[in-house]
């Protein structure tokens, strides 16, 4: 089927008009309309003498153009009249003020975010307390020389220093390492998305079973954290 010079169409029920142009292939059962008169594709076997009996002439079809409110209505239109100006600027004028809402609902987030306790072992209080001891270290932190009278190392003198000999003296910069490495790498949140936050547990249990000499699970955080921290750098 082809459009004839300016003519419009919809085919099949759709709201925007056939291109012209082109052909486009029709089936039994299709169906187009132009202005109000729906048209349907059938087999010639389906016209008999009763239908031929009663059809009509069509004349006068109603003229429409492109614009047409009635063709280009969607479904599901909202029809407003914006005709009476002087209710639109009534209700403009008079509208309901509803900061006093917007206002309370700032209010009781920000004391929401006040009531946290910064005291609660969670997550970002963690971080915060180890900012917060780094910062300490790093105000306490001594100047140091560079010796150039000690001799060359190697590999088997280096893995003799890693098995024996602790190079770190500070306790607290020790345990900062560790539990900034376990904090950054083997935390995600996802974890504060379940009922029951699984990272904060294990830590809590890891760090209390450290207090009493209990030092697998922790050790065993700590190296799952430099696993992910290398192959995350390397």
């Amino acid at each position: 089927m082809r459009l004839w010079k300016n003519a419009i169409v919809f085919y099949n029920e759709s709201f925007s008009k056939m291109q012209g142009g082109f052909e486009t292939i029709i089936n039994k059962g299709d169906t187009f309309r132009i202005a109000n008169i729906r048209f349907r594709f059938v087999d010639y076997k389906e016209i008999n003498e009763d239908f031929l009996k009663d059809k009509e002439a069509f004349k006068d079809i109603e003229k429409h153009n492109d614009t047409s409110e009635e063709l280009l209505k969607p479904r599901g239109k909202i029809q407003f009249d914006f005709k009476e100006k002087e209710n639109i600027k009534e209700l403009i004028e008079n509208k309901v003020d509803y900061a006093f809402i917007e206002e309370k609902i700032d209010n009781g987030f920000s004391s929401q975010k006040d009531e946290k306790n910064p005291l609660e072992f969670e997550y970002q209080n963690i971080l915060k307390t180890l900012d917060r001891s780094l910062k300490e270290l790093q105000m306490k932190q001594k100047s140091a020389t560079l010796n150039e009278q000690y001799g060359e190392l190697d590999i088997k003198d280096l893995e003799n220093i890693i098995t024996n000999i602790p190079l770190i003296k500070s306790t607290k910069l020790i345990n900062l390492l560790a539990l900034s490495l376990i904090s950054k790498e083997l935390y995600s949140p996802i974890f504060e998305e379940m009922e029951e936050n699984m990272f904060i547990k294990y830590l809590q249990v890891a760090i209390q079973g450290n207090i009493k000499e209990e030092k697998a699970l922790f050790e065993n955080l700590t190296i799952k954290a430099l696993e992910r921290y290398k192959n995350r750098c390397s």
